[in-house]
């Protein structure tokens, strides 16, 4: 229990971004080079918020395309 109330005090912005509902589209964009260089997944945490994750998901697949004329994206 110590070590997370130490992790809690030392982290309280990234704490409440998860708990608020954060969105990673600016972290993914600064990302996009990478993918470009071959990656072809990525990992998302949901934090028990699978709805409300695939819904975001889905927006930013589909602001992508849209973005680059990409006519299908998963």
């Amino acid at each position: 229990m110590g070590d997370s109330l130490r992790f809690l005090k030392k982290n309280t912005g990234t704490v409440f971004k998860l708990i608020s509902g954060y969105r990673p589209d600016e972290l993914l964009q600064d990302l996009a080079e990478v993918y470009e260089n071959g990656v072809e997944t990525l990992h998302i945490y949901t934090f028990n918020h699978v709805e409300k994750t695939e819904a975001w998901r889905q927006s930013f697949l589909a602001e992508i395309a849209q973005k680059h004329n990409i006519k299908e994206v998963f």
